[in-house]
């Protein structure tokens, strides 16, 4: 069976970081660590060694409270937790200055926390999109904003973080936290970017064009470390810069965005080459389209969905699933009876994202024939 984070914990778990030097495959670690809900234990900015924590004392419910987090990956958190407790490589990783916020009328979802493992630099690491809605919505806003709440929490923690930490540490996160990782750290100071070793980006959105030629970003540009699976959806989203590496996933398709499929052999990271052909075409279509719609009409089109969407009175992408059927068919009722203008402008937009689609396949299918 190929091998994943939880694999290489088994084979290197007993391996300290003095015989074998902080890798790639550790920043997956660290980045799915940042998932785990430490609302209950970690308070006042105090360290918490990770062993100390007691999982079966926590409050709440398997979807969004219990520690191990949302309930599509808990199992898999809960095997990644008793393995790091159990290792000599994580023995004595402690949590630092964890943050967890929540607004869904500001649109915002973040999270960050600090992990800080004896002989290695320290890893700031931000979580990605978790199971709460507003946090999708978010997302959907960096389509046509170039700053959103989580931006300026994400400089806001950095800058706080490297004031605790003592000389070099690392930045990193998966999806949306990776993107927040780049984000922060080409608005951080220079004193700040000159002790960041590495950013690590795993599947993270991208930026509009005009970030990239901030001289911020291109002060940190040959320090980002970017990795995305070979059907990469997420991670192309706006990317209009090369500077990524393909590696290989278990997953199929969209599930490929999980951290769990990507394979580890070696301790290494399985590179893949390219992404594939479909892939491509399908990325470049939708950056196309993103591109082609001013911004105003971004915006009215995600609001638009999004409140749709919302008539479901979901809260958590679980609470959703739950009631998959009632509120697909809701979603439904509520596309039809929403307004004539409303419905326009989505079948007008949509219409847009087919006609892209259908220029970048006619294309590859020339290269092909040619």
């Amino acid at each position: 069976m190929p091998s994943s984070i939880l694999e290489y914990l088994d084979e290197y778990g007993d391996i300290s970081f003095g015989d074998r030097p902080f890798g790639d495959a550790d920043s997956l670690v660290l980045s799915q660590l940042s998932y785990l809900k430490y609302d209950d234990f970690v308070r006042d900015d105090k360290e918490i060694r990770l062993r100390d924590i007691k999982p079966d004392k926590a409050t709440g419910n398997i979807f969004g409270e219990h520690i191990y987090g949302e309930h599509i990956y808990g199992k898999l958190n809960r095997e990644l937790f008793d393995r790091l407790i159990k290792s000599r490589r994580y023995e004595d990783l402690k949590i630092s200055h964890y943050v967890n916020i929540i607004d869904k009328e500001a649109e915002t979802q973040f999270s960050a926390v600090t992990f800080l493992v004896p002989g290695i630099d320290p890893f700031v690491a931000y979580r990605g999109t978790d199971e709460n809605m507003v946090g999708w919505k978010e997302d959907f806003n960096l389509t046509y904003m170039t700053q959103i709440p989580a931006h300026r929490l994400a400089i806001g923690y950095l800058t706080d973080a490297a004031s605790m930490i003592d000389g070099k540490f690392r930045v990193g996160g998966h999806s949306k936290g990776g993107h927040l990782s780049i984000y922060a750290a080409m608005h951080a100071t220079e004193d700040i970017q000159d002790r960041l070793t590495k950013i690590y980006c795993l599947d993270g959105p991208g930026f509009m064009k005009e970030m990239l030629r901030l001289d911020g970003y291109e002060r940190i540009r040959d320090r980002i470390v970017k990795y995305l699976p070979q059907s990469s959806l997420v991670g192309m989203l706006q990317q209009r810069d090369d500077n990524y590496t393909v590696i290989k996933s278990i997953g199929v398709g969209l599930l490929q965005h999980n951290l769990y499929t990507w394979r580890v052999e070696k301790g290494e990271l399985v590179p893949e080459g390219e992404l594939k052909e479909v892939a491509k075409i399908r990325d470049d279509a939708i950056n196309d389209w993103i591109e082609s719609l001013p911004p105003e009409s971004r915006q009215k089109f995600v609001d638009s969905l999004y409140e749709i969407i919302s008539g479901c009175e979901a809260d958590t992408v679980a609470e959703f699933m739950d009631r998959f059927m009632e509120n697909s068919k809701q979603i439904i009722s509520s596309y039809k009876d929403t307004d004539a203008d409303t419905s326009d402008m989505l079948r007008r937009i949509s219409r847009k994202l087919i006609d892209c689609a259908k220029v970048h396949f006619m294309n590859e299918l020339e290269n092909i024939l040619s």
